[in-house]
C-alpha cells in the first residue's frame, strides 16, 4: 500500500465531502424542519459523499496501476455507474452501490492491461462472478473503511465537521489502498488471457 498516496487522496476526499456538506447547508436543506427536504438533503449528502470517495479512490487506483492514461477512461465509466448507484442508494439501502462496486472492482486493472472500457467492465464482471470470495472481501474491506469513517465523522461532527470529513476521507482511502493489492492479485490469478499492449 502506498501510504502517502492514500493519505493525500483521503484529505482530498475529506475536503470534497466537506464541500458537499457546506453546499447543502448553504441551500438550507439541512435542518430546515421540512421532513421531505430533510430526507432529500440526507440522501443527497450521502450520495454526494460516496461519489466523492469513489472518485478519489478511482484516481488512487489509476495511479497505483502505473498506467493512468489507460485507466482514467475506465475510471470515468465506473464513476458514472457508481453515481447512478449512489443516487439509487437511499432507496435500495445501498445494495446498488455494493453490486456496482463488486461488478466494477477489476475494471481499472483490466484497463491497465489495455482493454477498452466496455471490455474492461465486462472482464471485471466476469472475474467478479468467477471469484466471489476475494471480490466480496475486497468490497467488504472498502465498505468497512467507509463505514468506520462515517462513524468517526459522526463522532467528530459535534467538535468540527471538517475534522470528521477529513477523518472519514482518510479512513476510506486507506481501506482502498489496503484492498488494491488484493484486487490486483485476484485479477492476475484469474485473468487467463494474454496481456494486451
Amino acid at each position: 500500500m502506498n501510504l502517502r498516496l492514500a493519505l493525500v487522496c483521503g484529505v482530498v476526499a475529506g475536503l470534497l465531502m466537506a464541500g458537499v456538506r457546506a453546499t447543502l447547508a448553504t441551500y438550507q436543506l439541512v435542518g430546515s424542519g421540512d421532513a421531505n427536504a430533510g430526507y432529500a438533503a440526507v440522501a443527497v449528502l450521502i450520495a454526494g459523499m460516496l461519489i466523492a470517495i469513489v472518485a478519489v479512490a478511482l484516481v488512487q487506483l489509476a495511479v497505483l496501476s502505473g498506467r493512468p492514461g489507460r485507466t482514467i477512461p475506465a475510471g470515468i465509466a465506473v464513476l458514472a455507474l457508481g453515481a447512478c448507484a449512489a443516487v439509487l442508494g437511499p432507496v435500495t439501502f445501498f445494495i446498488s452501490m455494493v453490486i456496482v462496486a463488486g461488478a466494477c472492482l477489476y475494471a481499472i486493472r483490466a484497463a491497465a492491461d489495455g482493454l477498452r472500457v466496455p471490455d474492461a467492465i465486462a472482464e471485471s464482471c466476469r472475474l467478479a462472478l468467477a471469484a466471489p470470495g476475494p471480490t466480496a472481501s475486497a468490497v467488504a474491506i472498502v465498505a468497512a473503511g467507509i463505514a468506520l469513517g462515517a462513524v468517526v465523522a459522526t463522532l467528530l461532527a459535534s467538535v468540527a465537521s471538517l475534522a470528521g470529513d477529513l477523518a472519514a476521507g482518510i479512513l476510506g482511502q486507506l481501506a482502498v489502498g489496503y484492498a488494491a493489492p488484493i484486487v490486483a492479485a485476484t485479477y492476475l490469478k484469474l485473468h487467463d488471457g494474454p496481456e494486451v499492449s
